[in-house]
């Protein structure tokens, strides 16, 4: 948090605008793609099929349930749910499955800061001054784009980061906004004459008189809860997120902690530098924590070192070879060598880029008269094997 790192994050935050216009001018041709949709299917069924589109399947509640209303469940709602879902979830991913590059920011809370404080703005003036129509358009975008940053959010932090929950948070705010269609349908049909013979053919005002019955609400009160869900799908996460986060950081630090390329990693205490062997992403397997150590979790103070990582490093090979007369980046002496061997030395630069794998092979030349037996643990050797420390104990091979 020092040396103004959140305020540079927060304008990060602010610039990636930039590059989601897609949420408002995909929010716009989708809302008129999917009108047709809703015209076009509801007026083809109610012609080909009309004793079963007026017709009622069941009861529920007292409401009978006509099979325009089924088949509208499906068709407008979970069918529409499905493809957005899925095509709104590869606007977070790159190539590789992982959490876009831009996305990755060391503080990911800064990511809901723009969207969240539209919100909260929009919510106050409208507790002050009422309920107007502007106010819930404004309501709506901002709802919808606190859902888009808390799913980027959700991939990028350690705990409860599940893509298959985040796909099902989309789906079922993208259902909830395919409803307020309809509500709003049925109430422009009532204000424009225009409108209404279209959307009467089509049956909306049936499937949505239907749902009103079984919700027992209001079409206003309906259209302004519809549009808030997104945004509290957003909350409830963001709840259980914070819970789970905390479990964590009470765990701290954590055995062995596994991320995708992207995710950020819990900061875990720093070892001494003693140490033989320290994960210099701040894991550390054997050292003793220091006065300054950091807390484990994903609480917006924490850093993550990876944050300008290239996306080309998700697929990248994590093989290093090393001679004698070519030490390891970073330190020359052997001790350090051979703790590289589990990968947690940085990069060139100083810097984490990935918490890898590395396979460290070393080459020593020597002569080709080895013992018999290892002196330390008396372990068979071939006498024509290439080897100058011992592959039971380690030890160095006169």
């Amino acid at each position: 948090m020092a040396d103004g790192v959140p305020v540079a994050e927060f304008r990060r935050s602010i610039s990636l605008l930039r590059s989601e216009s897609w949420v408002l001018v995909g929010g716009v041709v989708g809302a008129l793609s999917y009108g047709l949709w809703v015209l076009a299917t509801g007026i083809a069924v109610g012609s080909a099929t009309p004793g079963l589109a007026n017709g009622g399947v069941t009861t529920v509640g007292g409401a009978t349930v006509t099979g325009l209303s089924v088949i509208g469940l499906v068709l407008w709602v979970l069918l529409p749910a499905t493809v957005v879902s899925a095509l709104a979830g590869r606007r977070f991913v790159n190539e590789h499955g992982n959490l876009d590059n831009r996305y990755r920011l060391d503080h990911p809370s800064l990511l809901l800061a723009p969207p969240g404080l539209v919100l909260f703005g929009s919510l106050a003036a409208t507790v002050t001054t009422g309920r107007s129509a502007a106010l819930t358009a404004i309501i709506l975008v901002a709802s919808v784009h606190l859902l888009v940053r808390t799913v980027a959010y959700g991939y990028r932090v350690y705990t409860l980061s599940v893509p298959r929950l985040f796909t099902a948070l989309l789906a079922a705010a993208v259902a909830a906004l395919a409803g307020g269609v309809l509500v709003a349908g049925t109430l422009i049909s009532d204000l424009s004459a225009t409108a209404r013979g279209p959307v009467a053919r089509a049956g909306v005002p049936t499937v949505v008189e239907t749902g009103l019955t079984l919700a027992d609400m209001t079409p206003a009160d309906a259209l302004a809860g519809l549009v808030a869900v997104p945004a509290l799908l957003a909350t409830a996460y963001l709840a259980v997120q914070l819970v789970a986060g905390t479990a964590v950081r009470m765990r701290a630090p954590l055995a062995n902690p596994t991320r995708r390329p992207g995710q950020r990693f819990p900061i875990m205490p720093p070892v001494s530098h003693g140490d033989s062997a320290e994960n210099h992403d701040g894991t550390a397997g054997h050292g003793t924590a220091g006065s300054d150590a950091a807390p484990v979790g994903d609480a917006p103070s924490e850093t993550d070192p990876d944050a300008a990582a290239d996306e080309s490093d998700d697929d990248r090979s994590h093989t290093r070879v090393f001679t004698p007369d070519e030490p390891a980046p970073g330190d020359s002496d052997a001790t350090t060598e051979v703790a590289t061997v589990d990968g947690m030395a940085p990069d060139e630069d100083g810097t984490d880029d990935e918490w890898e794998d590395d396979t460290a092979v070393f080459s020593f030349d020597r002569e080709d008269s080895s013992p018999d037996a290892c002196d330390a643990c008396g372990e068979t050797i071939a006498a024509d094997a290439e080897v100058s420390f011992c592959p039971n104990c380690g030890d160095r091979l006169d």
